[in-house]
């Protein structure tokens, strides 16, 4: 049992089909989870996510690192215009996610240490949502880099050298010596396809 966020699930889809192909004999069964799904008291042997670990009694290995900026369509920067600074997000309609505590967003990080305060009526925990309504031209939304380049001109990077951070990628599970070894030899291949990864130019569905 597998927990990976629903915009990695997608990019991963060539590793599922080749491990199928390699271990036949062990059932997959992946859980798209926008939210930090609990390993243990949730029965999931392994996760895939981004951010801070915060369970001490978890393993946690750098898969990536995801760079994240704010991204609007063409036809709401025609309407709104460019921010020119991170003050001018004030003017803006801003499309927010959760944060780790599942509230609405605040604050936005800024690249050179510190943060923007944020609001707006729409908020999602669903990133892949969230990414919609931006190349609706509903607003402008922080998302990281790899899932919202396979949009193509559909998305447009706005104030990509002042707001903005990196997150880890990770995949976490609990001790070795308990995992079984099945789930040993999936998180060796999740590694090996990490170590090679190119985000994908397809569009999830």
């Amino acid at each position: 049992r597998v927990a990976i966020s629903p915009l990695i699930a997608s990019q991963m889809m060539p590793l599922l089909v080749t491990f199928q192909e390699e271990y036949p004999d062990v059932a997959l069964e992946i859980f798209t989870e926008t939210r930090f799904a609990a390993l243990t008291a949730e029965g999931f042997d392994i996760a895939i996510r981004g951010g801070t670990l915060r369970n001490s009694d978890l393993i946690q290995r750098r898969l990536a690192t995801l760079d994240v900026g704010l991204f609007a369509s063409p036809a709401y920067i025609r309407r709104h215009g460019t921010p020119s600074t991170a003050a001018d997000l004030a003017r803006h309609v801003l499309l927010r996610s959760h944060d780790t505590g599942d509230k609405p967003r605040t604050r936005w990080p800024l690249r050179g240490g510190g943060s923007v305060r944020v609001d707006g009526s729409f908020v999602t925990n669903d990133r892949i949502l969230l990414r919609a309504a931006a190349v609706a031209g509903r607003g402008i939304a922080l998302l990281t880099a790899a899932h919202a380049s396979p949009m193509g001109d559909q998305l447009e990077q706005v104030l990509q050298q002042e707001v903005g951070t990196h997150i880890g990628l990770h995949v976490v599970y609990p001790e070795r010596a308990l995992l079984p070894a099945r789930a040993r030899v999936f998180i060796d291949a999740v590694v090996g396809f990490f170590s090679h990864w190119i985000p994908t130019t397809q569009v999830d569905s």
